[in-house]
């Protein structure tokens, strides 16, 4: 049994929690300056999503879920996960602090995640769903003409 697959797991789970902590960090300090209404909730929205997306990653780390898998399938490969990643980081960054530290942190761990699709690197099982399972993503089945008909 190779232990660079939970290596891979481990390192996508504690770029999740960044993406989380930093977001809640975020929100916490940026809702404390902002004054109206409108732009609070606006905020308040935008950082809900980027807990949200955080939270779907540290998820499917853990276990295969099927809608996961079929609408972010961006996810399923090296090069998907480091844009992805790269993207959230620069939204939880801040300019000192704490905020900043998260925002680098996510950003690195997203290159380096991004750098594997290079190696031609087998995306890892979740890790709650063992070795053995089918639930790799490189496993996932692509869409039949049938179905590419259909979502077209």
């Amino acid at each position: 049994m190779s232990v660079l697959p939970k290596i891979l797991n481990l390192i996508s789970i504690v770029l999740a929690c960044f993406i989380i902590i930093g977001a809640i960090f975020y929100l916490a300090n940026a809702y404390k300056g902002v004054r109206d209404g409108g732009a609070r909730f606006i905020l308040f929205m935008q950082y809900f999503f980027i807990i949200l997306l955080g939270t779907i990653i540290l998820v499917q780390e853990l276990v295969s879920i099927a809608v996961v898998s079929s609408e972010f399938a961006f996810l399923r490969h090296w090069a998907g996960r480091g844009i992805f990643g790269v993207t959230l980081g620069f939204f939880v960054m801040q300019t000192t602090g704490f905020g900043l530290a998260c925002g680098i942190i996510v950003v690195v761990l997203s290159a380096v995640l991004g750098s594997f699709a290079f190696l031609k690197l087998e995306i890892p099982p979740p890790i709650l769903s063992g070795q053995n399972s089918n639930t790799s993503y490189s496993h996932v089945d692509p869409l039949t003409n049938e179905q590419q008909k259909q979502y077209a």
